[in-house]
């Protein structure tokens, strides 16, 4: 309508306040929960100022039951900055207190959890870049795939990480363990490891930082 029957420049003031009285009432159904609101205003507007003051001041300001024709929104906003900021803080928090001493703020929360998923679409890459290096019978002649060339130190380390027994022979299923050497092989950590062949013929005493760069071949 603004385009077809655009307003004459007097009328837009009062327009303006219309808008801020609306918005005033739709508000006040949220903080009275009701409909009902829209059409007795003043008495859900004593129900607010009740539950909490500064709110119910602030909304009593934009609906505007004494007529003042000098409203605008800035003002409004400074009435409700303190109630703004209390709803803000609490939106970013959990509801029950245990989960607050527990985690700390959604937010934190939020953010250790996308930290999580990082450090998984890392492993991720890592298991990967293996995965594509490790068992590929087509170089079997390749001297680079041989017992003495590179990618023979990461079937070792698979081997290392994945396929360790213990004293029985049965095979030891640690995901702690698993997850520790992918991160320092990810860091690229001076921390030395012992890997030995299945056949026992073949012992290298390395570092995961020189195990890396042999990670990297797939890239």
């Amino acid at each position: 309508m603004d385009v077809i029957a655009p307003m004459s420049e007097a009328r837009i003031p009062g327009e303006k306040l219309m808008d801020l009285t609306n918005f005033g009432r739709y508000v006040l159904c949220l903080a009275g929960n009701t409909l009902e609101a829209l059409q007795d205003p003043g008495r859900w507007l004593e129900v607010v100022k009740r539950r909490g003051g500064a709110l119910g001041g602030a909304l009593g300001y934009l609906v505007n039951l004494e007529g003042n024709t000098t409203r605008n929104i800035n003002e409004f906003l400074a009435n409700v900055s303190d109630v703004l900021v209390t709803y803000v803080d609490a939106s970013l928090q959990y509801a029950t207190p245990a989960f607050l001493r527990l985690m700390g703020s959604y937010n934190d929360h939020l953010e250790g959890y996308l930290s999580r998923e990082l450090e998984n679409g890392r492993l991720v890459r890592l298991l990967t870049k293996l995965g594509f290096i490790n068992e590929r019978p087509e170089f079997d002649h390749n001297p680079q795939w041989h017992e003495s060339g590179d990618r023979f130190l990461l079937k070792l380390f698979r081997d290392y990480v994945f396929h360790q027994v213990n004293d029985m022979g049965d095979p030891v299923v640690d995901l702690a363990h698993v997850l520790a050497c992918l991160n320092k092989l990810d860091a690229g950590t001076e921390e030395r490891i012992m890997l030995v062949s299945r056949d026992e013929q073949a012992c290298f005493i390395v570092t995961y930082k020189e195990v890396y760069p042999f990670s990297l071949a797939a890239s």
